[in-house]
């Protein structure tokens, strides 16, 4: 056969456009939160959780988004692709709005877990679009023009999610995640023409044809209750909901049980008409090169997903990008440096109240408060040092003390539910305003009566002066310091460094893939790996340069070299052997790599990074650790390679 650089390349059909016009607006929502996922669930100023429960959630949630094709991309084959994409943002639009409004680690799990299903009905039937509408002239070259589809809208869902949540809160980010997804529904009604329904012989299949079709991939029912309660354990431990010991009985017992069952069982019979009952069967694997590549390709995802799991946090805490504002500062634009921090002078000062009260609460020694305040501090964007954070902060409380007690005072009076943060939002911005204007002492308390009045807040008149001079106070002094230390300090936002994989992709997509489209796809993969692992290793050791900023974004568009290489040409390869009528389920069943790569990324991150980064204080050997496991992947790749060099296709 001639490859596909030999022949002359079939045009598109307009199909193929819609669909990717649809990813671009999916990833617009989802790398929209999802590239600041990580700040936001353990940030103060977020959900404040840990980050084992951090990457709990991304880990599990990732992993159904990545699971749920496995089983959708056969029911599409089923019913039709059209009727897949409207359930899909049927499911996503209220779910991403949902995410801005759950403020506990359950109910943000609930509804993530709902993204998930949304996200894993959406993209078995957008990629097998891609591959029924392109063949063996253009395959290449149009995975790669869907992957490029697909970092646009990654990267201009930060892009504008950076702003959105600098100006108008964390929750209009996820709102706006709705919006986008949303609009998906209009070329899914008027434009998309399913390409499923061409073939009438396959949409007439019972669903328990579509479910037996399921089982020839992967393997029976008797292999998933060996490996279902296996991960579930795994992720117990991830969750620190059981201990090493009690992990490994588990899977001991699991596994012995397993084997013990299978004594009992036999093979299965070629009679059709005496076939047996799964409970009957002993364990069996499907298509067992295709099961092999997908656990290589597991290990790829394993570390992919480390750039969303880990580097955001890892950048927030260690890595000092003040040469990047110091860049951007020599571009004359104080709004563009604004951007890249994320910083406003009113926000930060009220948020340095906050650490200043939560240090100060704290009875930990004063080296662990140092470093506490010091993390806290990160996470709003400056990096001080560490010997000037104790004075400054103690210097906050004292005088936040008087405004802190009349506040809490003022708000057990009140019965109209107004939360105690919205009270103190509301007398910053009154005494703000009213305290510098020359107005007389009866003029600023009827200002103060009427602006309460209209929120329903109960006040007495003789609380007024007391309560708003105070507040300004406490403001005041909060606002020094949150002027010098955002001029001397103020780092750039991790999700604006991240965006730089996505603009990098765009840039690079078409131009890398048509140079590897004469490539055999195992070769490719290796290096790919390779080179991933490498950008993930130049990042991991970004805090020990001057230059930290540049070397973390450096390592982010080498990362997102590796990327361009090995991720189109991992589905090409699937979408090169899939049969015609089944590519929506083996489409569906790639992304069995990804769900295991997410968990296994979940499992490992959340662990690691709290006990060797946060605990250790050795950011290198975390980032060594997810590099080795690179290098082990592209290993397997090589091994699984010389394996079947000798056959056409797995």
């Amino acid at each position: 056969m001639k490859s596909e650089s030999t022949q002359t390349r079939s045009p598109f059909p307009s199909v193929f456009y819609v669909a990717n016009t649809m990813e671009i607006f999916e990833r617009l929502s989802w790398y929209g939160i999802y590239t600041f996922l990580a700040v936001y669930l353990t940030s103060s100023k977020g959900l404040g959780l840990a980050p084992n429960e951090q990457s709990l959630i991304m880990g599990v949630g990732t992993f159904v988004l990545y699971l749920v094709p496995a089983f959708a991309g056969a029911l599409a084959d089923r019913f039709g692709y059209r009727v897949m994409f409207i359930a899909a943002f049927c499911i996503l639009a209220p779910g991403y709005y949902l995410l801005g409004q759950v403020e506990t680690f359950t109910g943000f799990f609930l509804v993530f877990l709902m993204v998930a299903l949304g996200g894993g009905m959406f993209k078995p039937v957008v990629t097998a679009t891609v591959g029924l509408s392109t063949d063996d002239t253009n395959r290449g070259i149009g995975f790669g023009i869907f992957y490029m589809m697909v970092n646009i809208g990654g990267a201009l869902g930060p892009i504008v999610a950076q702003w959105t949540k600098g100006t108008l809160g964390w929750s209009w980010a996820f709102s706006m995640a709705a919006i986008w997804i949303s609009i998906n529904f209009i070329p899914a009604i008027f434009f998309y023409k399913d390409p499923s329904k061409k073939n009438k012989k396959k949409n007439n299949k019972s669903i328990k044809e579509v479910f037996q079709e399921l089982q020839q991939v992967l393997g029976n029912g008797r292999l998933a209750l060996l490996v279902v309660p296996i991960l579930v354990v795994c992720t117990l431990k991830a969750g620190k909901l059981i201990n090493v010991t009690e992990l490994m009985v588990s899977i001991t017992a699991i596994i012995a049980g397993s084997w013990i069952w299978n004594l009992f069982c036999s093979d299965e019979t070629n009679d059709k008409e005496t076939k047996l009952s799964w409970y009957r069967q002993k364990i069996k694997v499907g298509n067992k090169f295709f099961v092999i590549y997908l656990l290589i390709l597991s290990g790829f995802w394993t570390v992919y997903n480390q750039v969303f799991y880990s580097f955001p946090l890892y950048v927030q805490h260690y890595v000092n990008t003040s040469d990047l504002i110091k860049s951007a500062e020599s571009t004359g634009s104080e709004g563009f440096v604004d951007y890249l921090t994320g910083i406003s002078i009113d926000t930060l000062s009220q948020d340095l109240i906050g650490v200043a009260n939560t240090i100060a609460s704290s009875e930990k020694k004063a080296e662990q408060k140092q470093q506490d305040g010091y993390i806290l501090l990160s996470e709003l964007q400056i990096k001080v040092p560490k010997e000037k954070i104790l004075p400054a902060l103690t210097t906050i409380h004292r005088a936040t003390n008087d405004a802190d007690r009349l506040v809490s005072e003022l708000h057990k009076q009140q019965v109209n539910g107004i939360k105690l943060t919205e009270l103190r939002s509301t007398l910053v911005t009154l005494s703000s305003r009213l305290v510098k204007e020359p107005i007389n002492v009866d003029s600023r308390i009827s200002q103060v009566m009427d602006a309460f009045s209209k929120q329903k807040i109960k006040i007495e008149e003789k609380q007024v002066l007391p309560l708003i001079n105070s507040v300004y106070r406490a403001t005041s002094e909060a606002r020094v310091y949150a002027e010098q230390w955002s001029e001397n300090y103020r780092q750039v936002d991790p999700q604006v460094i991240l965006v730089l994989e996505f603009v990098a992709i765009v840039l690079l997509q078409i131009l890398i893939s048509h140079f590897i489209a004469r490539w055999r796809p195992l070769p490719v993969l290796l290096v790919g790996t390779c080179i991933l692992s490498f950008g993930l290793w130049i990042g991991g050791l970004s805090h020990m340069f001057v230059f930290g900023g540049f070397a973390a974004a450096t390592a982010v568009v080498v990362f997102a070299i590796g990327e361009i290489i090995t991720s189109p040409k991992s589905q090409e390869y699937v979408a090169s052997f899939a049969p015609r009528d089944k590519v929506g389920m083996y489409m569906g069943y790639y992304f069995v790599s990804i769900a295991l790569g997410s968990l296994f990324a979940g499992i490992l991150s959340g662990s690691l990074y709290g006990s060797v980064v946060m605990e250790m204080g050795k950011p290198v050997l975390f980032w060594s650790i997810f590099g080795g496991i690179g290098l082990f992947t592209a290993f397997c790749f090589f091994l699984f390679n010389r394996a079947i060099a000798h056959k056409e296709s797995i």
